[in-house]
């Protein structure tokens, strides 16, 4: 199954018609912001409305998660045509066939009382989290048992972190993701990454329990270590293996914010 995954489309939804002929994929994933609240153009209404259409009349299931900008009555107005292939996902409204996917959308991400639940209460294994989520808050994410973990709102970010490929995409046609997905053994992805001198493809495969990796970020095992990090200290905080000073040392070494950090451990039951 190829799936095509974009996020932060409202700056220039025109070429995605062009990429999905030249793509050809069998699903589409929208991480958030179609809208934006500084649209007050009608024709950039229509050209989204069109698409949405569009990909409806080829009947090709397109799954999309609120972004912060997706709060405003414009993407209730979207979303509510009768749609047959085109759905906003979350925690309660997921797909189980032909893979597994749930969403975050990012009024739940921004609380942090209902983004610890992942945490306490997380919900059953999928193949695909997509999310909108910003990045003091991205480490709950990794409560979900899933192998993919993808999500827009900013940064551009490939890595294997915890056994599961993170993805983070800040807009297009800057960035845009290919999942060449088979099952939870097999699949490889394609991160098209134009923010920087010309077009260069990261790469991520996955083959019967090994990783192997294609021009990654400079920062990406950086970033991974990182997470891995403020992960685990959260865990040795909670077992009482560790003191909050402690934690933080190791963190601050590490090189995390924190602003990443502080409300991870903080928030200890």
């Amino acid at each position: 199954m190829k799936i095509l995954a974009l996020s932060d489309i409202q700056s220039d939804s025109r070429n995605i018609f062009s990429l999905i002929g030249s793509v050809l994929p069998n699903m589409v994933l929208l991480a958030g912001d179609l809208v934006d609240k500084i649209w007050k153009h009608r024709s950039s209404w229509k050209r989204l409305r069109s698409l949405l259409m569009l990909l409806d009349d080829l009947s090709l299931p397109t799954y999309i998660v609120r972004g912060n900008h997706d709060i405003y009555p414009h993407f209730d107005w979207l979303m509510s045509f009768p749609y047959k292939r085109v759905e906003s996902l979350d925690l309660k409204n997921k797909i189980t066939k032909p893979i597994s996917i749930i969403g975050v959308p990012h009024n739940f991400s921004d609380d942090l009382t209902k983004i610890r639940t992942l945490e306490t209460d997380p919900p059953p294994l999928v193949d695909i989290v997509i999310s909108h989520t910003e990045s003091k808050r991205r480490p709950w994410l990794f409560y979900i048992p899933a192998k993919i973990i993808l999500t827009g709102h900013f940064d551009q970010q490939l890595s294997v972190i915890n056994n599961r490929v993170f993805i983070s995409m800040s807009s297009f046609p800057s960035q845009y993701t290919i999942i060449n997905y088979q099952s939870r053994n097999n699949f490889h992805i394609e991160y098209f990454d134009n923010s920087y001198h010309g077009l260069l493809i990261r790469e991520i495969e996955y083959r019967n329990g090994r990783f192997s990796s294609k021009n990654l970020f400079d920062s990406s095992n950086h970033y991974a270590s990182q997470v891995e990090c403020l992960i685990k200290q959260r865990s040795l905080l909670r077992e009482g293996l560790t003191t909050r000073k402690e934690a933080q040392d190791k963190l601050d070494k590490l090189g995390v914010s924190p602003n990443h950090y502080r409300e991870v451990l903080a928030c200890i039951d």
